[in-house]
């Protein structure tokens, strides 16, 4: 599901859906990507357009499950 929150601070998008064992990996790095400050350069550079995103974030939020995964994304304005 997707959900779009306007809030008085900003913009927060809820995102929750399931995915397969085996792309968890790749969701682990969109965790990290997505994360307002980014802790991995090679992760950044391999990912430049998702690096950007996390740049304009104010809060990522992820939470993996065994095979689901529930984002929370913050825009302030």
């Amino acid at each position: 599901s997707l959900r779009l929150k306007k809030e008085p601070e900003g913009l927060r998008l809820l995102v929750q859906g399931d995915y397969s064992t085996e792309n968890r990996p790749k969701l682990e790095r969109l965790s990290k990507l997505l994360q307002p400050e980014i802790r991995d350069p090679a992760l950044a550079e391999t990912f430049w357009e998702l690096a950007l995103v996390g740049q304009i974030l104010d809060d990522a939020r992820v939470v993996l499950g065994e095979q689901s995964v529930e984002m929370e994304l913050f825009v302030a304005r």
